[in-house]
């Protein structure tokens, strides 16, 4: 039985492999083709460039929520410029915009600040 039937079979559903799963293949990949010892040396080195590559594709996945709550608050029902809403309480609806839209500033900034990280 495989990995995938061993862990279906004990979990109800497909193996998912692990980050350090993941990084372990990874510096073998890497360092297979060099004789042990100069690999056992160079192992910590090729797991930071792992965790570096791991950690932009983080921090490019967090941009890109941050991105798109934005565009959904911004986009929130609530905000629709109906016109009955609009003509009975312009300065709240005014209000309830500003607040939105701030808050989709303040997400958008922080996405920008996760870009400028990496």
């Amino acid at each position: 039985m495989g990995a995938n039937k061993k862990h279906e079979a004990t979990y109800g559903g497909r193996f998912t492999p692990t980050t350090d799963g993941i990084r372990d293949i990874w510096v073998d990949r890497k360092l297979y083709h060099l004789p042990k010892s100069t690999g056992i040396a160079l192992v910590p080195t090729v797991q930071a460039e792992f965790d570096r590559w791991l950690e932009q594709v983080r921090a490019e996945a967090k941009r890109e929520a941050l991105e798109e709550a934005a565009e959904n608050l911004q986009n929130h029902p609530r905000l629709r410029k109906t016109q009955f809403a609009w003509a009975l309480y312009p300065e709240h609806m005014a209000d309830k915009e500003k607040t939105f839209n701030e808050c989709a500033d303040i997400l958008r900034n922080r996405a920008e600040q996760i870009r400028g990280i990496q």
